[in-house]
Protein backbone atom coordinates (compact mmCIF):
# COMPACT_ATOMS: atom_id res chain seq x y z
CA UNK A 1 0.00 0.00 0.00
CA UNK A 2 2.96 2.73 1.40
CA UNK A 3 4.65 1.56 -2.57
CA UNK A 4 1.45 2.18 -4.63
CA UNK A 5 0.82 5.75 -2.91
CA UNK A 6 4.31 6.66 -3.47
CA UNK A 7 4.20 6.34 -6.98
CA UNK A 8 1.28 7.87 -7.06
CA UNK A 9 2.45 10.28 -5.30
CA UNK A 10 6.03 10.60 -7.74
CA UNK A 11 3.56 10.25 -11.02
CA UNK A 12 1.92 13.46 -9.78
CA UNK A 13 4.90 14.98 -9.54
CA UNK A 14 6.00 14.57 -12.84
CA UNK A 15 2.42 15.12 -14.20
CA UNK A 16 2.94 18.63 -12.71
CA UNK A 17 6.30 19.52 -13.88
CA UNK A 18 6.08 18.42 -17.36
CA UNK A 19 2.87 21.01 -17.49
CA UNK A 20 4.42 23.80 -15.52
CA UNK A 21 7.74 23.28 -18.08
CA UNK A 22 6.01 23.65 -21.45
CA UNK A 23 3.53 26.55 -20.46
CA UNK A 24 3.71 29.79 -22.86
CA UNK A 25 5.45 32.22 -21.84
CA UNK A 26 3.15 35.10 -22.82
CA UNK A 27 2.00 36.58 -26.07
CA UNK A 28 4.67 36.50 -28.84
CA UNK A 29 5.24 40.37 -28.93
CA UNK A 30 6.75 39.87 -32.68
CA UNK A 31 3.47 39.28 -34.09
CA UNK A 32 1.28 42.16 -36.04
CA UNK A 33 -1.28 42.91 -38.50
CA UNK A 34 0.09 43.57 -42.00
CA UNK A 35 -1.15 46.93 -43.96
CA UNK A 36 -3.01 46.28 -47.07
CA UNK A 37 -2.62 47.98 -50.82
CA UNK A 38 -5.35 47.04 -53.24
CA UNK A 39 -6.04 44.33 -51.57
CA UNK A 40 -1.73 42.84 -51.30
CA UNK A 41 -0.42 42.43 -47.53
CA UNK A 42 2.47 44.19 -47.51
CA UNK A 43 5.45 42.89 -45.66
CA UNK A 44 8.29 45.34 -44.89
CA UNK A 45 11.49 43.85 -43.19
CA UNK A 46 9.50 41.17 -41.83
CA UNK A 47 8.25 37.94 -42.57
CA UNK A 48 4.78 36.54 -42.83
CA UNK A 49 3.72 33.83 -39.82
CA UNK A 50 1.82 31.56 -42.32
CA UNK A 51 3.18 29.51 -44.51
CA UNK A 52 3.75 30.71 -48.35
CA UNK A 53 4.98 29.70 -51.83
CA UNK A 54 7.38 31.99 -53.51
CA UNK A 55 5.53 33.38 -57.09
CA UNK A 56 8.22 35.41 -58.61
CA UNK A 57 10.38 39.13 -58.29
CA UNK A 58 9.18 42.69 -59.23
CA UNK A 59 11.32 45.16 -59.26
CA UNK A 60 11.83 48.69 -60.65
CA UNK A 61 14.42 51.49 -61.18
CA UNK A 62 14.65 54.25 -58.62
CA UNK A 63 14.46 57.45 -60.07
CA UNK A 64 14.99 59.61 -56.84
CA UNK A 65 16.61 58.95 -53.65
CA UNK A 66 14.86 61.19 -51.47
CA UNK A 67 11.07 60.07 -53.50
CA UNK A 68 8.12 58.88 -50.91
CA UNK A 69 8.79 55.09 -50.20
CA UNK A 70 5.16 54.87 -50.33
CA UNK A 71 5.12 55.84 -54.03
CA UNK A 72 7.42 53.12 -54.31
CA UNK A 73 5.15 50.20 -52.38
CA UNK A 74 2.12 51.73 -54.88
CA UNK A 75 3.96 50.75 -58.29
CA UNK A 76 5.56 46.98 -57.05
CA UNK A 77 2.02 46.54 -56.11
CA UNK A 78 0.83 47.75 -59.36
CA UNK A 79 3.25 45.79 -60.90
CA UNK A 80 2.54 42.38 -59.19
CA UNK A 81 -1.26 42.50 -59.57
CA UNK A 82 0.21 42.51 -63.32
CA UNK A 83 2.29 40.33 -63.42
CA UNK A 84 1.30 38.15 -60.74
CA UNK A 85 -3.04 38.11 -60.11
CA UNK A 86 -2.81 35.21 -57.81
CA UNK A 87 -0.45 36.65 -55.56
CA UNK A 88 -1.44 37.21 -51.64
CA UNK A 89 1.11 39.51 -50.65
CA UNK A 90 4.40 41.52 -51.36
CA UNK A 91 7.99 41.35 -49.39
CA UNK A 92 9.82 44.15 -50.15
CA UNK A 93 13.25 42.55 -50.13
CA UNK A 94 15.32 46.09 -50.30
CA UNK A 95 15.24 49.29 -48.02
CA UNK A 96 14.48 51.34 -51.17
CA UNK A 97 11.44 49.48 -51.96
CA UNK A 98 12.68 48.86 -55.47
CA UNK A 99 12.37 45.37 -55.78
CA UNK A 100 9.67 42.92 -53.81
CA UNK A 101 8.90 39.22 -54.08
CA UNK A 102 5.06 38.13 -55.08
CA UNK A 103 3.89 35.30 -52.31
CA UNK A 104 0.85 33.30 -52.27
CA UNK A 105 -0.27 31.43 -49.32
CA UNK A 106 -1.03 28.18 -48.58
Amino acid sequence: MKLRTTILCMMAAVAVCSTTAFRDAGPDKSLAKADQIEGIYIFTNCKPVQAYDYQGTVSQPTFVRNDFMGTYVHNLVKKLKEKYPSADGLLITDEDAKRGDAIKFK
